[in-house]
């Protein structure tokens, strides 16, 4: 049984600003109210509850998580597999709550559908002493998988959601698929680069590319390892001013090659913190890389 006020995980990375720079970034996964959007290549939403969360638990679950964090951090991304300004998935009234809880932070980053941002944004942001910035899924800009991926969304929602954050002086991060439901598995490369471009031109600060996870869809390939690093070359080269970052939590589901793999991996992680690929690993399996 998920129980909603019990400590949630957590996690520190290090994540990288656009000036080079590396800040302590602390990822807090929230419990809540299961995310009213089934996107047909999402696996989040499988540990949250089908009610809404309870009033109190989202601002109890964040004193757990701090609690027990002794290393200090100046970024907090509450994620909670849905949309922080969804009522049901986090209650209105707990917002001052939440705010009180994040005032040592200098950036706090929450979740959210284009679609659901509101007057809210403004509200919570000014609640803050640091900076508020929201994650949207643009996933892709391919025309005809967007449309097919249960997001009920368009690019019109993604960039007047981006401008509407501009206007409040809020930042945004997009997430970008490679690898997409619905588009030629070829093109991966090709529409992760696209989708980079086009988020990177609505002023995204942080663009984290995320390998097409394909449990549970059927007949969708997964992208190769050499697929997802030559998605990372082509998307730093289009970023502009933005970060480009790997997401790294299932590479593992990719490995193809026992002797490179470690090595790739890593190479990715170096590039997450360095914004510069090194040279490519060199391996007798043949794999382009």
């Amino acid at each position: 049984m998920i129980e909603p006020v019990s400590a949630p995980r957590w996690v520190i990375d290090p994540e990288r600003e656009g000036d080079g720079t590396l800040r302590g970034a602390l990822s807090v996964f929230l419990i809540g109210a299961r995310c009213p959007f089934s996107c047909v290549h999402c696996d989040l939403g499988e540990s949250m509850l089908d009610g809404s969360t309870p009033a109190g638990a989202i601002p109890r679950q964040i004193e757990l998580a701090l609690a027990a964090v002794s290393e200090p951090v100046s970024t907090i991304k509450l994620y909670n597999a849905a949309n922080f300004f969804d009522r049901r998935a986090v209650p209105e009234a707990d917002l001052p709550a939440i705010a009180a809880l994040l005032d040592d932070f200098d950036r706090v980053v929450v979740e959210c559908h284009p679609r659901l941002l509101d007057a809210r944004i403004e509200r919570f942001a000014s609640r803050l002493r640091g900076s508020l910035e929201v994650a949207m899924g643009l996933e892709t800009v391919n025309p005809q998988a967007l449309p097919r991926l249960r997001k009920a969304m368009t690019l019109a929602d993604y960039e007047r959601a981006a401008q509407s954050l501009r206007a409040s002086d809020c930042s945004h991060r997009a997430f970008v698929l490679i690898g997409t439901p619905f588009a030629l598995p070829e093109q991966a490369v090709q529409w992760a680069i696209e989708s980079t471009r086009y988020a990177a031109q609505r002023g995204a600060r942080l663009i984290s590319l995320i390998p097409l996870r394909t449990r549970g869809i059927a007949s969708v390939r997964a992208p190769t390892l050499a697929e997802v690093e030559q998605a990372m070359a082509g998307a730093l080269r289009v970023a502009d001013s933005a970060v480009v970052q790997i997401d790294p939590w299932d590479l593992d589901a990719l490995a193809d090659c026992e002797r490179c793999f470690a090595a790739r991996r890593e190479r990715l992680i170096e590039t997450n913190l360095s914004g510069v690929l090194p040279p490519p690993i060199q391996c007798d399996c043949g794999q382009p890389a």
